[in-house]
Parts: structure tokens; C-alpha cells; sequence
């Protein structure tokens, strides 16, 4: 059995265009989420969005169809946010450490306000096992904790503007 259709893209233009597109309807499903009171779920769209928005400017940025970069999205597609920063980051800093030191810098006060997400996105949407306690854990959201990454999402979206118009 099939779902869907395939559809293929083979420019790398538009598939710069498909994640920004996808960045964006990930962005409204969890705005929709959210004022249904689905705190967690609306949170994975928003990191989502986060994430799509940056391959967008990954993908305007470089050949996304080069075996290169075709393979660096492909790693960073298990959902890491980290992942697709430290692409971003590479691909705008070049070999200039400093630059890329500072624009990680920037990232991380301005736009995510340092946050650690390296187990967010899985442990709002799964239970964690720990053997030292013998227990599971989640994390469980709130409007408040979906409205700051809504304003990531904003801050993350007006910093990589303009990033572009400056690097």
C-alpha cells in the first residue's frame, strides 16, 4: 500500500522554495495546535519550523543537489536542530573560526537565549527512561513554554534575514 503522491524536486531553487514552504506550514499546524490546548505537539512544530527555516537558508545559500551538501541535510534530517545550526553556521563562516564563533554567539543570545536543545524535542514527545531512578520522564509544555518558542521561531526568522543581508 502507497500514500501520496512523489513528488521530485530536482532544482536546487526549489528546494529551497519546499522548505520554506514547509517551514511555514509547520508553523501554522502549531499555531492551530496551540489554541487547541496541544502544548507538545505544538511545540515539535515550532522546533520544526526552526528547523526547515534553517535548511532554507542552507539550501538558497549552497548546491543543495552537490553530493556534498546533499548528504550534510541528509544527517541533520533525525529532527536536530543542533545539527542544522552547526550546517548553517559552517556554510556562512567558511573556514573563518572567529566568524563562526561569533554568529554561533549571537545565535545563541539573541535568538534561542541559550537553550539546550539536544533532548527537548524528543522528551516532550516521549517518555525517557532513566536506570539510575527507574522511572520515565517527559516533559510536559505549557502556553507559556509554546509562546517562547513562537518568538524563537520570529527571532530565528529576522536573525537569518539578516544574516543574509550581511554575510
Amino acid at each position: 500500500m502507497y500514500f501520496g503522491k512523489r513528488k521530485i524536486i530536482s532544482k536546487p531553487e526549489d528546494i529551497a522554495e519546499e522548505y520554506r514552504n514547509l517551514a511555514q506550514e509547520d508553523l501554522n499546524a502549531a499555531i492551530v495546535l496551540e489554541r487547541n490546548g496541544l502544548y507538545n505537539q505544538a511545540g515539535y512544530y515550532y522546533f520544526q519550523s526552526m528547523e526547515k527555516q534553517i535548511k532554507y537558508h542552507i539550501a538558497k545559500r549552497t548546491n543543495i543537489v552537490n553530493d556534498y551538501f546533499a548528504e550534510s541535510i541528509r544527517k541533520t534530517i533525525g529532527h536536530s536542530l543542533n545539527h542544522s545550526i552547526d550546517l548553517l553556521l559552517d556554510i556562512y563562516s567558511g573556514n573563518d573560526t572567529i566568524k563562526r564563533n561569533q554568529l554561533r554567539k549571537m545565535m545563541d543570545d539573541y535568538v534561542f537565549k541559550n537553550t539546550d536543545f539536544s533532548i527537548m524535542n524528543n522528551k516532550f514527545r516521549y517518555p525517557s527512561y532513566s536506570k539510575h531512578y527507574q522511572n520515565y520522564t517527559m516533559i510536559k509544555l505549557s502556553i507559556d513554554d509554546c509562546q517562547r518558542l513562537k518568538e524563537m521561531q520570529e527571532r530565528l526568522n529576522k536573525y537569518l534575514i539578516d544574516m543574509e543581508l550581511h554575510y
